[in-house]
């Protein structure tokens, strides 16, 4: 699905109304007649009716700034069930050192353009991966590597959508439970500067795949569920995610996990599109089940095996003639994995 969103150029945009005034302007008037018979002497003369003018009322209007949304906006965190046996909190206490976080994904996609499906094209397998180490209890410092050098058909929109993260150093912070906080990205001499994107591409992936635990004590059985809206660029999203805890020791702890991501009908805008030209997202749908392995010493999990299935339906107005379809589908899996240095 990124591969189809960066091959779409497009980003999101949106819309404000105004407001109409209207005045009013009110008149009244009457008048009266003689009430004698004729030939007893000229009537009175009529009097000349009244006439009130009001004034054009005039509304202030002012327009109020569209709210500032600070993006990813958790909107609720849930436990379903407390487990069985004794309850226990679930916590992370990242350890020193650094560790390398890879990502893995093996995938089959296929397009709908001109009305026509394309045949299911196997990609070749892509590995972005992160060095993580710990600058304070609750803060850790992320390096993206860059994707080993391949020249496999399909494979250049995943590297060209990593590249601007590689090399570049951010700061993430992470709490107890595994929330993350406000992610900034570190100015470096020569790099080139880096605005909201860069950090969004970052943020969407790590809330994909990390593993947030409840405030309560739980036993094994347990479940919740958090919702949370982000930016997959160039798309706003709702994610649902469902975890659930099947086994616990000291040092690992296994979760199933059910994450969706639901994209609905928006416009979107992308600089570089000809004049004239609309695009809009008709719908996103993302989904990853599976099961992975955390340790509570290690931000993301340290191993586990997500199937992956995504559709992205597009819509393109051209400025002259008939609305485009266009809709990429990818099926496959994401393998996670972490080594230490």
């Amino acid at each position: 699905m990124e591969r189809a969103l960066r091959e779409a150029h497009v980003g999101a945009r949106r819309r404000s109304g105004g407001a109409l005034l209207v005045g009013v302007l009110v008149a009244l008037g009457g008048g009266c007649g003689s009430s004698e018979p004729a030939g007893q002497g000229a009537p009175a003369p009529t009097p000349a009716p009244t006439v009130v003018t009001r004034a054009p009322t005039t509304i202030e209007t002012r327009r109020l700034p569209e709210p500032v949304v600070k993006l990813p906006l958790e909107r609720s965190f849930r436990l379903l069930a407390r487990g069985a046996g004794a309850g226990a909190e679930l916590r992370y206490a990242v350890r020193e050192g650094e560790v390398t976080s890879a990502l893995t994904m093996r995938l089959s996609s296929r397009q709908l353009r001109a009305g026509a499906w394309s045949a299911w094209t196997e990609l070749p397998p892509i590995t972005t991966s992160l060095r993580l180490a710990r600058t304070a209890p609750d803060t850790l410092r992320a390096v993206p590597v860059a994707i080993a050098a391949t020249t496999a058909a399909g494979a250049e929109p995943y590297v060209a959508a990593w590249a601007p993260l590689v090399g570049r150093t951010f700061t993430l912070p992470v709490d107890p439970r595994g929330q993350l906080g406000t992610v900034t990205v570190e100015a470096e001499a020569g790099a080139a500067a880096s605005g909201p994107a860069i950090v969004e591409d970052l943020v969407q992936r790590w809330l994909a795949v990390r593993v947030p635990v409840p405030s309560e004590p739980v036993g094994v059985g347990a479940s919740w569920r958090v919702t949370t809206v982000l930016r997959q660029r160039p798309a706003l999203v709702k994610q649902t995610a469902t975890y659930r805890l099947v086994k616990r020791t000291p040092k690992r702890w296994t979760i199933a996990v059910e994450v969706d991501r639901i994209g609905e009908t928006q416009e979107i805008v992308e600089p570089g599109l000809p004049e004239g030209v609309r695009v809009e997202v008709v719908a996103l749908v993302r989904r990853l089940t599976g099961t992975v392995e955390v340790e509570p010493g290690v931000a993301l999990p340290v191993a586990g095996t997500l199937a992956l299935t995504s559709t992205l339906h597009l819509r393109t107005y051209p400025a002259t003639g008939a609305a485009q379809e266009e809709i990429y589908e990818d099926t496959g899996t994401v393998q996670l994995g972490t080594t230490a240095q």
